[in-house]
């Protein structure tokens, strides 16, 4: 819940934190189960243009490493295009 102090800005109660934690462990719990019972696949592409290949659909093994899943809040920061995720962050403390 938000209070707007006397200054202006917005306080954020610590319920609204502890709440806001549960609801993204919960997602990526969801998210991590779906990755085990959800088959995997992959098309190929065409080298030339990009392109999918109609027709070439080919299984491939799911799931993510365990430990993989629980440093992924983590690991993402260092992923190609984070710029806008950390300016994000920063300006939101």
């Amino acid at each position: 819940m938000k209070e707007q102090t006397k200054e202006g800005s917005l306080n954020f109660s610590v319920k609204s934190y502890i709440t806001a934690l549960v609801v993204i462990f919960a997602l990526m719990v969801v998210t991590y189960v779906l990755t085990l019972v959800i088959p995997g696949g992959a098309f190929e592409r065409d080298a030339a243009t990009g392109e999918l290949i109609e027709g070439s659909f080919r299984a491939v093994e799911g799931g993510i490493l365990f430990w993989k899943w629980i440093l992924s809040p983590f690991m993402v920061l260092g992923a190609q295009g984070s710029g806008t995720l950390i300016a994000v962050i920063v300006y939101s403390i």
